[in-house]
């Protein structure tokens, strides 16, 4: 009897724990989500996450220059072409945009030149993404 006990209160424990909010649900592999610039270096950039279930892709609490941010994370930056056209047609560099992780960083015309300047400190998180909007 001790035994079943122990097996039925474990089991409803496992339930429990398992359940979540049906607005709490995480984000699917490939989702598109808001970011807001925060800071560019050479070829990096900081952007902040705008929507608390991708927090988590983030590092939490990020502090840049004096401010403290929900969920940063650190990416190369897009194409310029891109990413001007975001910021321009959002008029401001802390404008939301969309953006997607990609595993492939992008590939992009360049000069020859590669600037290796680093932020520091600098989000402990880095994805690859793809500007949607």
């Amino acid at each position: 009897m001790k035994k079943f006990l122990l097996m039925l209160g474990m089991a409803a424990m496992t339930m429990l724990l398992s359940c979540t909010k049906e607005d709490e649900e995480k984000p699917e592999e490939g989702d598109a989500f808001a970011v807001s610039y925060v800071d560019g270096l050479c070829g990096s950039m900081i952007l902040s996450i705008e929507d608390k279930r991708y927090y988590d892709l983030g590092e939490r609490g990020f502090v840049h220059k004096g401010v403290k941010y929900e969920s940063a994370f650190l990416t190369s930056a897009p194409c310029k072409q891109s990413l001007a056209r975001v910021l321009t047609a959002t008029n401001s560099e802390r404008a939301t945009f969309m953006v997607r992780i990609t595993d492939n960083p992008p590939v992009c015309e360049s000069n020859g030149v590669t600037c290796m300047a680093l932020f520091s400190p600098s989000p402990n998180k880095f994805h690859h993404i793809v500007v949607l909007r």
